[in-house]
C-alpha cells in the first residue's frame, strides 16, 4: 500500500505542477475551446503528437505515459474533440 500512496502523491504533484504553471490553465473556457479547435478532425495519432508537442513546450520533455495522462485529463475537463 505504501507504494500506491507514493504513486498517488507523485501523480498529484504532477497535476498540481501542470495546473500551477503560469499561463497554463487546463480546463478554462478559452483553453477548452482552443483544445477542441486544435484537436478537431485529427486522427488519434495526430492528437497524441499535438499533446506531446504541448507537453514538451510546457515541461521540456514528455514520455508516452505523460501524454496519455494529459489526453485523459483534457477529455475529462473539456470533453472529446470533435472528429
Amino acid at each position: 500500500m505504501k507504494h500506491r500512496g507514493t504513486l498517488s502523491l507523485a501523480l498529484l504533484a504532477l497535476v498540481a505542477g501542470c495546473v500551477s504553471t503560469p499561463g497554463h490553465r487546463h480546463g478554462g473556457a478559452d483553453y477548452c475551446a482552443e483544445y477542441r479547435a486544435t484537436m478537431a478532425s485529427k486522427s488519434v495519432e495526430e492528437q497524441r503528437k499535438a499533446a506531446e508537442a504541448h507537453i514538451v513546450k510546457m515541461h521540456d520533455s514528455a514520455d508516452a505515459a505523460h501524454v496519455e495522462r494529459h489526453m485523459k485529463m483534457m477529455e475529462q475537463r473539456c470533453g472529446k474533440p470533435t472528429s
